[in-house]
């Protein structure tokens, strides 16, 4: 730094401390994070784009990065790697407010950018050790959300008792079909072939290189036809498009 620069800098310092306010100050010529994760990002979509992978994919890097870790967006990496502790101290308060699985994926997407930083050299200097080293990671359990048989009946009562005919219709398609209802949001009557009694997913979890058809009964399809009556009275924009529409994401 030339004297100039030095002393802007250290009056930067000097204000921080009297005021009592903590941002970090980027050492020089070295990534931060919101660099790392541009590129990163720019690096998913490109797949995205190649069909390797989703676009929610790069939605819960977002997600994580931007919201969660969003404090840290202009930390160089190189600080985070030397503060493992920080890190860790980190997941356990992502864990108290938003949950452990949030935790565990924010601590997962900052692992991903700075290996791909470290790999593309973005930063010369970045330590070998990742940031999440020290991070002991939340048990994620396989949730038990299955029916017994006898539930049914107690399952098709509540299903009853829906105010909104097309999230009824939503949630018995689920039951017919076995779909993820991350999938069937997206379902559009454009994709539904009705004389081949399939429903194509285009752009399934895991790029457009996993899409595949789904064989549709005739109990769906009368599921889907009363979709498409009840769409057409409560959202008659949205249900010229999507199987079930809605004003929000059902």
């Amino acid at each position: 730094w030339d004297v100039d620069e030095a002393r802007k800098e250290a009056k930067a310092q000097l204000g921080t401390l009297q005021t009592g306010a903590q941002r970090a100050v980027p050492r020089r010529g070295a990534v931060t994070l919101r660099d790392a994760w541009t590129a990163f990002r720019a690096h998913l979509e490109r797949r995205v784009a190649a069909g390797e992978r989703s676009a929610r994919t790069v939605e819960g890097y977002e997600d994580s990065i931007e919201r969660l870790l969003e404090g840290w967006l202009d930390t160089p990496l190189r600080d985070l790697s030397e503060g493992a502790l920080l890190v860790a101290k980190r997941h356990e308060e992502i864990t108290k407010r938003h949950g452990s699985y949030a935790a565990n994926q924010a601590m997962r997407a900052l692992r991903a950018v700075y290996n791909y930083a470290r790999k593309r050299q973005l930063d010369r200097g970045l330590p070998p050790d990742n940031p999440t080293a020290a991070v002991e990671f939340n048990n994620e359990e396989r949730r038990d959300t299955g029916m017994s048989r006898d539930e049914l009946a107690g399952w098709h009562r509540q299903l009853r008792k829906l105010q909104s005919p097309v999230r009824e219709e939503f949630h018995l398609f689920s039951l017919l079909s076995g779909s993820r209802p991350d999938a069937l949001r997206r379902a559009r009557w454009e994709h539904l072939d009705v004389a081949g009694r399939v429903l194509h997913f285009p752009d399934p979890k895991g790029g457009k290189k996993k899409a595949f058809d789904m064989p549709v009964s005739r109990a769906m399809l009368r599921c889907l036809w009363r979709a498409r009556r009840a769409g057409r009275m409560l959202y008659p924009r949205h249900a010229r498009t999507f199987i079930f529409p809605a004003d929000t994401p059902l």
